[in-house]
């Protein structure tokens, strides 16, 4: 017999692994130290899994709209409002916000314009469009 498996001589014979929770006939056959082993590969499973899990989901707001790079290239349908899931380490989901924000423009009284046809001025009011690029 292996010597890891005698029984420590301060103990009474089959005393050693009781006390630790595991039947004498398991640690006998060593199975002690695999089930511990076996136990830290399924605690780091789970947490490799939890982990994917949290980076996979992301909520695209009703104002948004998701849009996925697989690796770097953009996937032909973007994603509308609601919970998006892309696949963790491989897709990155980039936001877009839709909404159409106004500024303030003051109107300004220009003499002379040469579209008027007369001598007197015109009211002149401005629209800008700007398209905003992410990053």
């Amino acid at each position: 017999m292996d010597s890891r498996f005698r029984p420590s001589p301060e103990l009474p014979s089959g005393e050693g692994s009781e006390r630790l929770g595991v039947p004498d006939r398991l640690a006998a056959a060593g199975f002690e130290g695999e089930m511990i082993v076996l136990l830290y590969v399924l605690l780091a499973i789970v947490a490799l899994g939890a982990v994917s899990l949290g980076a996979s989901g992301h909520v695209v707001k009703q104002f948004e709209r998701g849009v996925v790079f697989r690796f770097g290239r953009v996937r032909p349908a973007t994603l509308g409002p609601g919970l998006a899931l892309v696949v963790p380490f491989v897709d990155r989901l980039q936001k877009v916000n839709m909404q159409i924000i106004t500024l303030p423009v003051p109107a300004r009284r220009r003499a002379g314009l040469p579209l008027c046809g007369g001598s007197g001025g015109a009211d002149v009011a401005a629209l800008d469009h700007r398209q905003e690029r992410p990053g």
